[in-house]
């Protein structure tokens, strides 16, 4: 219990301390307001309650938006306010769904919580992604990085993790595609190539999975 205490504080820590490194001031942004969000809403909902999550994410912004959210979300909260169900709001500011990274940044406490289910990792992971980002490289996205968070949990009990091929399988064949023009892998975040050489994802997950929390 202790050692899966020090890993859940050390996950949430870790993502505060990167994200406030990367924003060059000393101090956190939504990137970490939202994940702190999801955190509240998991343990005030003793579990996933996509209605309670978006009003969480409505209110924190609406406390601290300065943070430095994006386009999307302040509008969304905006349209919630309005009276638009948050499960329209997304759709609506974005037909088709955003391809946006924002519900990947924010997932690393689904992937605590439900550490020892990966299944479920990954299908409460869609559903909190689907408040803000409903494309299918948002949600996958989001799945994705709360899978590697929980093989990470599990990664000093079990000695070759599950490979993420495996868990998300439509994910991962999406995040592999390699664009025509060039050596690029396609990018989860907004489906433009990356300005460097391809770099093995799996390589790259790997070492996310296997770096102690």
């Amino acid at each position: 219990m202790e050692r899966l205490q020090s890993q859940f504080i050390g996950s949430l820590i870790g993502t505060a301390l990167g994200d406030s490194l990367g924003e060059g001031h000393g101090r956190y942004t939504d990137d970490t307001a939202m994940t702190i969000g999801v955190a509240e809403s998991l343990i005030a909902s003793r579990g996933f309650d996509a209605d309670h999550m978006a009003r969480t994410f409505a209110r924190n912004h609406a406390v601290e938006p300065w943070r430095g959210y994006g386009f999307g979300p302040p509008m969304i909260f905006k349209m919630m306010r309005e009276g638009t169900p948050w499960q329209d709001a997304a759709q609506r500011l974005y037909p088709g769904g955003s391809f946006g990274n924002g519900s990947a940044m924010r997932v690393a406490p689904v992937g605590l919580l439900y550490h020892d289910d990966l299944a479920k990792v990954a299908e409460v992971a869609r559903q909190s992604s689907r408040i803000t980002h409903t494309h299918p490289l948002g949600t996958d996205g989001a799945a994705l990085q709360a899978c590697a968070v929980a093989l990470a949990v599990q990664s000093l009990a079990r000695s070759i993790p599950t490979p993420l091929s495996v868990l998300c399988p439509s994910a991962c064949r999406r995040a592999y595609t390699i664009r025509s023009s060039g050596p690029w892998v396609a990018c989860l975040t907004a489906g433009r190539r990356w300005t460097r050489p391809w770099l093995s994802l799996a390589t790259r997950l790997k070492r996310s999975i296997l770096c102690p929390l």
